[in-house]
């Protein structure tokens, strides 16, 4: 096990009752489409109450997604106590060589706080268009050509964007990249080390990219609930501390953040400070899509970690665990054995639904085959080798890929993957494949894959009629492969 800065409790010695985690875990169980839980954790002072992962997930570092934005936020921090900067700055004073020929009054009062308050005031949020193609300068030179919409400052506008040019800002004043920056002011002191992505340049990208346990992402809530001291030594500013999480800008109406939750919820609108969510009872938050979350409440001294590759469930997480624990919690509670025994018992066998069963007749026919797809704008052949527990897949991509795996027939099959557009946008990036195989009819065969440890699943069901295969899917977290259903 990886070493651990927090020590272990019973919930009840921290006024939490073992019950009010089960009905937590329930209400995060549901199974509906899109709603999917990789893993949480509770924390209360320096003790871990309750922590599990759903397999074929575990505690290995997860893809944390915009959680990295707190990170940007803090690394701001310390280049400002150096005065190596002040977030008052404009950000001209920094990016000047960039600059567009055309400088508007807006562009020259845009500042650091601005970027850190997600509140540039532009027209359009530019952050989709070149970065995708691997142009980060072309992206950084539109960030400061964009019109202005409004007045920087007076109106919240949520863009990637904004985080990058803080990661870029960093990078010329401290002549570090941010990571190599932050790696001995507060990776080593705090014990997280990291994977994270870099763009086209080399430069760390900030909003995004990076990996972590729960239980590394959960010291940094620590750290500023703790007013920024780690282990008695004080690493920044006291007013940083304060002034990081504090409500700075409202969020208006907004019920969701891009990507992150389509539903009606209210911890959306609690206001945004430097690069993390306000959120309801007094709480901030480190947030990233698909439900990758690390909530802190100063007033309980309280602590929740979630990693998921939800696409609607965010909120929903955040009211069961209000409900069944930080509104009922106590300063202590009678511990109860019989009831910690089945939430730790229930805890250690966590696992997303999976489907298993015989082989079918169909088998003889298919097996080992390369068989023709018509249906599917991506994927143009499959072939199917199956053995008594499993069966080997290659998927031929239209670009030229292949991809290769081995789903269980009896059991969860894992393959490792690497430089694959199947697992993320980063040449670098790396998964593992967790994949089970189902024969649901006599003719179709369904497949269950997860990319360990991202938010990427597929769900794909062959379906074998008239000596023809036909792919039919439902993939969540976005149509990578462009199948036509």
């Amino acid at each position: 096990m990886p070493n651990r800065w927090f020590e272990s409790a019973t919930p009840e010695s921290a006024g939490i009752s073992s019950e009010g985690i089960e009905r937590l875990i329930d209400a995060m169980y549901l199974q509906e489409e899109g709603r999917e839980i990789h893993g949480f954790m509770i924390i209360r002072g320096n003790k871990i109450v309750a922590e599990g992962s759903f397999a074929p997930f575990t505690d290995e570092p997860h893809v944390i997604h915009s959680c990295s934005k707190a990170f940007v936020s803090t690394a701001i921090g310390f280049a400002q106590d150096e005065g190596l900067l002040f977030i008052n700055d404009p950000i001209l004073k920094y990016l000047s060589d960039i600059a567009p020929s055309v400088i508007t009054p807006e562009l020259e009062r845009l500042s650091i706080r601005h970027l850190l308050t997600m509140s540039n005031g532009h027209e359009r949020n530019v952050f989709f268009r070149p970065h995708r193609a691997g142009q980060p300068e072309k992206l950084k030179r539109d960030f400061l050509s964009e019109p202005f919409k409004c007045e920087p400052g007076s109106k919240f506008a949520y863009e990637n964007t904004n985080t990058y040019m803080l990661s870029e800002i960093i990078k010329r004043v401290t002549r570090l990249d941010l990571i190599d920056y932050l790696r001995p002011r507060l990776f080593d002191k705090l014990g997280i080390n990291p994977f994270y992505y870099n763009d086209a340049n080399g430069m760390f990208v900030g909003y995004g990219g990076m990996r972590m346990r729960r239980e590394e992402l959960a010291r940094l809530g620590r750290f500023y609930l703790d007013g920024c001291v780690w282990n008695g030594e004080r690493l920044l500013s006291e007013e940083w501390a304060k002034d990081a999480t504090r409500f700075h800008i409202s969020t208006g109406t907004q019920t969701s953040t891009p990507g992150l939750s389509t539903a009606k919820s209210t911890d959306w609108n609690q206001g945004y400070a430097f690069q993390m969510w306000r959120g309801q009872h007094n709480s901030f938050r480190f947030c990233g899509a698909y439900g990758q979350i690390c909530a802190c409440y100063p007033d309980k001294n309280l602590i929740f970690c979630v990693n998921s590759g939800s696409t609607q469930t965010i909120q929903e997480i955040l009211d069961a665990f209000y409900e069944n624990v930080l509104i009922p919690i106590k300063d202590v509670l009678p511990e109860n054995p019989t009831a910690h025994k089945k939430l730790v018992d229930r805890c250690a066998n966590l696992a997303l639904p999976r489907e298993f069963s015989p082989l079918s007749p169909t088998v003889a026919l298919i097996s080992g085959k390369k068989m023709p797809i018509d249906n599917c704008g991506e994927i143009i052949s499959a072939t199917l080798d199956f053995t008594e527990e499993n069966c080997n897949i290659q998927l031929d991509f239209k670009n030229g890929e292949s991809f290769s795996f081995e789903a269980g027939l009896t059991e969860i099959k894992k393959t490792d993957c690497y430089d694959t557009h199947v697992v993320s946008m980063q040449p670098q990036d790396f998964a593992v494949c967790a994949a089970t195989g189902a024969w649901t009819t006599e003719n179709k065969f369904t497949v269950t894959a997860h990319m360990l440890p991202t938010h990427t699943m597929f769900y794909l069901v062959f379906s074998f009629a008239d000596g023809k295969c036909n792919l039919l899917t439902k993939i969540y977290r976005g149509n990578e492969f462009g199948i036509s259903v």
